[in-house]
């Protein structure tokens, strides 16, 4: 039995089963909550690039089996992921284009859509309405989070946009083991002629490789002022506070700019902005990574172009029409898909056996075998390979449909 099927089958596959292919439907999963037992995730990927979103905000990027972002399966918080602030300068109001990190509520209006090209979170307060598209670019590394930000009142607005990401850049499993020796070995660099942050690891070995990960805020327009940077956690969150109440965006002002070698990485940049009534502001957060420095600021330089990073969500809708009809999956395989996911993410006690039918389980990693893994994921049937979406083979035994989900870093 084949241990992964090929995620593009040859066309001869297809030609046998002209009358067997399913149709696509292009219907979102819609989400006005986020109080449920285990998160609800969308998972977005390009074959390298990895992206799970939780419907608060939270979620993780990965590339290959590099954790770019900080994450923990934690369904108490779900406070890890890349986050953007909003804060009014005249009343001081702090809120976030999504429920996380500052749960903020009151007089909101939530609505958050799921599908598998990319997911949308529209928030409004106060007036003001803030609109969320996230998406993976099919050619290159990149993940895009593009704001449109309206403001319908009668006098014009003053406000501070401020992104917040944890940075790893290693195997998750190292950051788990001692996350504090981990962050020594990362080297931050500011980049203010192209409003971003460049990110490396400095190799411990002249064999070792570098990926150097980049982060960039892009304001569409003349609406651009007061860009200010901040890589060192210590400085933005604060003592004894967390993400829900951090310092920097408390107090409001210029960040401090801080690069280097900091003890513990973030990558944070700062935009002031002022909406005028009735017209909206596009603001695009880009995350991305590649090889080495000189590609990532092509990458950077590519990506303020705002056609080319519009062009990005038609790519990414296209892509996930054609990789749905190439495994003969629906929109109904996908959201299931992306169900299991979360219950393998996400421990969930109520679908965990008794601890009597545990204690008397015999088996070990062989035992799986027989269901056709191999890999030793005993806790569920999807399984996570390095392909970059989820793709069905056929279990051999029974004929039932065996899920292999595609590897989003878990």
């Amino acid at each position: 039995m084949p241990d992964a099927v090929d995620l593009y089958s040859p066309r001869r596959h297809f030609e046998s089963h002209e009358g067997m292919v399913k149709p696509v439907r292009y219907e979102p999963r819609i989400f006005y909550s986020v109080d449920t037992p285990a998160p609800d995730i969308q998972l977005l990927s390009n074959g390298h690039y990895h992206l799970m979103l939780t419907a608060g905000g939270g979620g993780y990027s990965r590339w290959n089996d590099i954790a770019l972002t900080r994450w923990r399966s934690d369904t108490t918080r779900d406070n890890w992921g890349s986050f953007c602030y909003i804060r009014d300068t005249q009343t001081g109001d702090v809120w976030s284009n999504t429920w996380q990190p500052t749960c903020y509520t009151s007089g909101q209006d939530e609505e958050v859509l799921f599908t598998d090209a990319g997911a949308e979170f529209r928030r409004s307060l106060g007036g003001l309405s803030v609109k969320t598209q996230v998406v993976i670019s099919p050619e290159d590394d990149v993940e895009l989070r593009r704001l449109t930000l309206i403001h319908r009142g009668r006098k014009p607005r003053s406000l501070e946009l401020t992104t917040y990401a944890e940075v790893v850049l290693a195997p998750d499993a190292s950051d788990l083991a001692h996350p504090a020796f981990s962050n020594l070995f990362i080297q931050t660099e500011l980049a203010p002629e192209r409003d971003a942050i460049l990110c490396h690891r400095r190799p411990r070995s002249p064999d070792e490789p570098g990926p150097c990960l980049f982060h960039m805020m892009v304001v569409h327009g003349d609406n651009r002022h007061n860009v200010s940077f901040e890589t060192d956690r210590a400085r933005f969150i604060g003592r004894g506070r967390n993400p829900a109440n951090a310092q920097a965006i408390e107090t409001g002002g210029m960040l401090g700019n801080t690069s280097g070698s900091v003890l513990d990485p973030i990558l944070a940049i700062r935009n002031a902005i002022i909406l005028q009534p009735g017209q909206p502001v596009t603001i695009d957060i880009i995350y991305g990574i590649s090889e080495t420095r000189q590609q990532s600021l092509a990458l950077l330089e590519k990506y303020r172009d705002y056609p080319i990073a519009d062009r990005v969500f038609e790519l990414a809708w296209s892509h996930s029409l054609v990789v749905l009809r190439q495994m003969n999956a629906s929109e109904d395989d996908a959201t299931l898909f992306n169900n299991l996911a979360s219950a393998v993410l996400y421990p969930v006690q109520e679908l965990r056996a008794e601890g009597q039918a545990i204690g008397r389980n015999r088996r070990g990693q062989s035992g799986l075998w027989g269901w056709g893994n191999f890999r030793g994921s005993a806790d569920s049937a999807a399984e996570y390979n390095q392909r970059g979406k989820y793709h069905l083979s056929d279990h051999t035994d029974s004929g039932t449909p065996l899920l292999e989900t595609e590897r989003a870093g878990c």
